[in-house]
């Protein structure tokens, strides 16, 4: 018997590994909620040389990172990496 195949949101591993979006994203999450880049690194854990290479120059977080954001500030996976 075949098991149905269950809908899901898209694994981390059906997209790019470079996204520059991500640091767009970032940014927009950071100023809708009226922080600054310290505000937004302390509020997730991260250093704020690393917000500031992901919002400048695209760098990609590690997937630690995202599950930061995503369990802070409750938004999906999706919507980090490519704005769905």
């Amino acid at each position: 018997m075949a098991t149905a195949k269950r809908p899901s949101m898209k694994s981390l591993s059906e997209y790019p590994t470079y996204f520059p979006e991500i640091g767009l994203r970032f940014r927009e999450l950071r100023q809708s909620r009226g922080l600054t880049q310290v505000q937004f690194a302390e509020s997730i854990g991260a250093n704020i040389s690393t917000i500031k290479n992901i919002e400048l120059y695209g760098i990609t977080p590690n997937i630690f990172l995202l599950r930061q954001v995503r369990k802070v500030y409750h938004v999906s996976y999706d919507w980090l990496i490519d704005g769905h």
